[in-house]
C-alpha cells in the first residue's frame, strides 16, 4: 500500500492509542512527496521525522538538521520550524504528545538523533505494519511506543533537568493536568503540596519558571490547539471544554498566546 498524501494536509482526528510516556496521534509513511516544504510550522505535539531518501532538512532559527537515512529529527511542540526538500522524498513521521515534564526539559530546541541499525529496523517494521493495515494491532502500538521512548531517552541523557522533580511539584502538576479546565485556586494546590499559599507560589515559580495560573493557562491553550488541529468540535465547544467562559474570551487569550486566532489556526497546514 502506498501512502502518498501530503503530511501537511493530515489532521489527526483522534488519539490512536495512549501509553506512557506518550499519546500517539498519527503515523504515516509517505512516498513520492514533492511539496514537502513549509515555513513557520508549529503544533501542540511532538514530531518524529525520518527521510530515508535524504534531500530534505528542517530549520529552527540558526539550527538545521539535514534529513537522510542515518538521521532522525525530533521536534518539540510549538516550535516554529520550517521544512524543505530539493526532490521527491520518502518521509516517515509520528505525531505524539508527551507529559509536561518531558516538554519542559526537552522542548526548547530540535534534536538530532542517529538512525541506528536497530532504530531503522524498528521503523521498517512499523512501515510494514502500516502497509498491512495493522495499525490497531498490539505489535504496531508497542513498536511505536518503544521507538518513541528510546528516542526520548536518548535525547534526555544530555539534559540534567530531565531528571525526576520534587514530588510536591509532580503531585501538583498531575492534579493540574487532570483538572486544567476547572477553576483551580492556589490555596487548593498549596494544600496538595503541603505548603502555605504564598510559599507554594514562590516554590512553584522557582521550580518551573511560571506561576500556577500561567501553567494552567498554557495547558488550556495547548489542549485547545490539539482540538482545533485534530477534531470537528466548534470553537464554542472547544472554549467550553478548555475552561473559558465563552468564545470571545477564548479567542482573545488564544490569539495573544499563539499570535493567531483559533479560526486561522484551524485552517493552517500543520
Amino acid at each position: 500500500m502506498r501512502y502518498d498524501i501530503n503530511e501537511d494536509h493530515f489532521l489527526a482526528r483522534h488519539v490512536l492509542f495512549a501509553a506512557s510516556p506518550c499519546k500517539v496521534f498519527g503515523c504515516h509513511f509517505l512516498r513520492g512527496t514533492w511539496t514537502w516544504q513549509d515555513r513557520n510550522l508549529a503544533a501542540p505535539h511532538w514530531r518524529f521525522y525520518w527521510n530515508p531518501t535524504g534531500n530534505a532538512a528542517v530549520h529552527f532559527g540558526e539550527q538545521v538538521i539535514e534529513l537522510d537515512s542515518k538521521t532522525i529529527a525530533l521536534i518539540p511542540p510549538n516550535i516554529p520550524f520550517s521544512k524543505s526538500a530539493t526532490t521527491f522524498v520518502e518521509h516517515f513521521h509520528i505525531h505524539f504528545t508527551a507529559n509536561s515534564d518531558v516538554d519542559r526539559a526537552l522542548g526548547k530546541t530540535m534534536h538530532r538523533l542517529e538512525a541506528t541499525p536497530s532504530a531503522v529496523s524498528a521503523m521498517r517494521e512499523i512501515i510494514a505494519l502500516l502497509s498491512d493495515n495493522c495499525e490497531s494491532s498490539i505489535v504496531f502500538q508497542m513498536a511505536l511506543v518503544n521507538l518513541i521512548s528510546r528516542a526520548l531517552l536518548e535525547v534526555s541523557r544530555g539534559f540534567p533537568e530531565a531528571s525526576v522533580r520534587d514530588l510536591r511539584i509532580i503531585n501538583v502538576c498531575n492534579y493540574m493536568n487532570e483538572h486544567f479546565a476547572e477553576q483551580i485556586e492556589n490555596e487548593c494546590l498549596a494544600k496538595i503540596a503541603g505548603m502555605n499559599t504564598n510559599a507554594f507560589i514562590r516554590f512553584f515559580k522557582g521550580a518551573l519558571g511560571n506561576t500556577p495560573r500561567r501553567y494552567i493557562m498554557k495547558k488550556r491553550i495547548d489542549h485547545a490547539s490539539t482540538l482545533l488541529a485534530g477534531g470537528d468540535l466548534s470553537i464554542e465547544q472547544i472554549a467550553e471544554r478548555t475552561g473559558f467562559c465563552d468564545r470571545n474570551h477564548f479567542t482573545t487569550v488564544f490569539t495573544r498566546e499563539m499570535k493567531t486566532s483559533p479560526a486561522a489556526f484551524r485552517k493552517r497546514d500543520i
